[in-house]
């Protein structure tokens, strides 16, 4: 049998990858809030996931009044 005919591994996604350094705990409440609204992947919740909603608007983020007077 060729190689060449051989699957391995999943199909690619059309994605791209980028880092970003966070505060410690940012990552795992990222997770949790993923998981919370269904975001999952792995058995974890998925930031890509959430990031994406977020972009596509299906999540909306409002900010907090801190934020909002750090604005004016």
């Amino acid at each position: 049998m060729l190689l060449s005919k051989l699957k391995v591994g999943r199909k690619k996604l059309d994605r791209q990858e980028f880092h970003a350094r966070v505060a410690p705990e940012t990552v795992d409440r990222l997770k949790s809030l993923a998981s919370s609204l269904g975001y999952q992947h792995g058995g974890q919740g998925s930031i890509a996931q959430i990031l994406d909603a977020v972009a596509q608007g299906k999540i909306i983020l409002v900010p907090t009044e801190k934020i909002l007077s750090n604005l004016k």
